[in-house]
């Protein structure tokens, strides 16, 4: 099992929540075309 850390939203944690939405929305089933920079802004 591994041991997860949930902590909030901060401006350091932006580009790494970005990365995670982008490729959450970019694959099945929803295909959208997220790159990581509109996916920091729109998580922000």
């Amino acid at each position: 099992m591994q041991n997860f850390i949930i902590s909030p939203i901060t401006i350091e944690h932006l580009n790494h929540y970005g990365a995670i939405y982008a490729a959450a929305f970019s694959g099945e089933p929803w295909n959208d075309d997220w790159s990581v920079k509109d996916a920091t802004i729109h998580v922000r």
